[in-house]
């Protein structure tokens, strides 16, 4: 279950988010469950995140920086992820279909079949 302060604060907006991971380095984001269907994440700082079993169908993670970020179980149909850093990345079991990988950093990503 995702934290619900972490949730309300990436439902603000990215740069509401990048500003509260930059002043809480220390905090590892957890989106675990969350519903994210559709977000524009384009740039969000999610490295180390927390997002097993989440669902992000559509999403736009142009660009994201998702370094180390767990998305088991993840729905991840349809994401954006051109140009995303999702450098060793858990993806154990995440829906995949139609995701875009287009320049993405995907050294070290687990479990990539789909």
């Amino acid at each position: 279950m995702a934290n619900e302060d972490h949730l309300r604060i990436i439902l603000q907006g990215v740069n509401v988010w990048n500003k509260w991971v930059k002043e809480n380095r220390g905090v590892k984001p957890d989106l675990s469950g969350a519903d994210l269907s559709g977000a524009n994440l384009k740039s969000a700082d999610l490295r180390s995140a927390i997002l097993s079993k989440a669902i992000l169908n559509s999403a736009n993670l142009h660009c994201a920086n998702l370094e180390g970020a767990n998305f088991s179980g993840s729905v991840l149909t349809g994401v954006n992820f051109i140009g995303s850093n999702l450098k060793d990345t858990l993806l154990n079991g995440a829906m995949l279909k139609g995701a875009n990988f287009e320049g993405a950093n995907l050294e070290g990503a687990v479990n990539l079949k789909n």
